[in-house]
């Protein structure tokens, strides 16, 4: 039985089962997080629910005053919620953070899926390349321009996740089934253990209660099947231990 059932960490029974909300990440749609969200709602019988945002047409900081409007309709009062997000989807959360009482969600924590936390080595060299930039622009929009700044010069540091907060980052740097994968390898530009789109390193955060790799691409990450166990087992436990053997490892 999960925290929240139970009664602690903040919840009481009374307010019945948690909320999930799952937040895509850029140019993608609600429709991928949707196999994910079945899956932890049979194993959990919580309330979930697919959203969806504009992701490449507003800033990070209207996108997450967009989102929260909407996790805020779906919630009833004082009932506890969680974020399942994916790759930019996490940064939005971090943005509802800083909403006037985090948006009035009783947020109880979150899990990241290959998320940007120290911004994107990819994206940033991207936006500098002559031929790439302005197509870059073009595509991904003013959240993805944001996801490429330097960490270092941001001169307002992104928020912090609700916690509890895991993490999982996907290590497979190419896949044929993801084009992005495809440039970050021809050009050189993931140096370490990646996911093809995001550098391992980048996914961290610090303060993260939980944090394991799987191999796999960064796009495919919410298809992958390992995925939604190690959602549940962090919703319900706070930890990614018990797993298949084999199949991920806690680091």
């Amino acid at each position: 039985m999960s925290k929240s059932a139970t009664g602690s960490a903040g919840v009481s029974a009374d307010q019945g089962p948690p909320l999930v909300v799952f937040i895509h990440g850029l140019r993608k749609k609600r429709e991928q997080m949707l196999p994910m969200s079945r899956v932890v709602a049979k194993q959990t019988g919580w309330e979930v629910h697919s959203l969806a945002y504009p992701s490449t047409q507003q800033p990070l900081r209207h996108l997450a005053k967009g989102v929260a409007e909407q996790v805020k309709s779906l919630a009833h009062a004082q009932q506890p919620v969680y974020a399942v997000t994916h790759s930019m989807g996490g940064i939005v959360l971090r943005h509802m953070m800083e909403l006037p009482d985090q948006g009035g969600i009783n947020w109880q924590g979150c899990v990241l899926i290959g998320p940007p936390n120290q911004g994107s080595r990819a994206a940033r060299t991207m936006s500098r390349i002559p031929l790439i930039k302005r197509i870059f622009r073009q595509i991904y929009g003013q959240a993805g321009l944001e996801l490429a700044a330097e960490v270092a010069s941001r001169q307002m540091p992104w928020p912090d996740v609700p916690h509890p907060c895991g993490i999982i980052a996907g290590t497979k740097s190419f896949s044929w089934k993801s084009p992005i994968s495809w440039l970050t390898t021809i050009l050189r530009i993931l140096p370490g253990p990646a996911d093809g789109t995001i550098l391992v390193k980048e996914t961290r955060l610090e303060g993260a209660d939980a944090f394991t790799t799987i191999h796999c691409n960064h796009s495919l990450l919410p298809s992958d099947p390992r995925i939604p166990l190690l959602v549940v087992q962090f919703l319900q436990h706070g930890s990614f231990e018990s797993k298949p053997e084999g199949r991920a490892h806690a680091s």
